[in-house]
């Protein structure tokens, strides 16, 4: 075994992406996706929820917290793909 032989190919074998790297790549841009998708139809759903508690198949309050709901989801799946995905191309480098 000559360690000069061998050090290329390790460092070869070291400097390939991981399946897991490309896998936490596309799960951060989908979740980032996802939640940008969820702002864009947020006003979309907000006025259907205000049309549901118009017509009174929802309360007010159900509709409110409805409305924060998807509101919170949209923020917090859109802040995590965004984090994670800078911390999954951090880890690549």
């Amino acid at each position: 075994m000559n360690l000069a032989q061998d050090i290329p190919l390790f460092l070869g074998v070291a400097q390939q992406p991981l399946l897991f790297d490309e896998i936490g790549v596309w799960g951060a841009l989908i979740l980032t996706l996802t939640g940008t998708a969820c702002h864009a139809f947020l006003p979309r759903l907000r006025m259907k929820v205000e049309e549901d508690a118009k017509d009174r198949r929802l309360t007010v309050d159900d509709a409110c917290r409805r409305i924060r709901f998807y509101g919170v989801c949209a923020s917090f799946m859109t802040v995590t793909g965004v984090v994670a995905l800078v911390l999954v191309l951090v880890d690549i480098m």
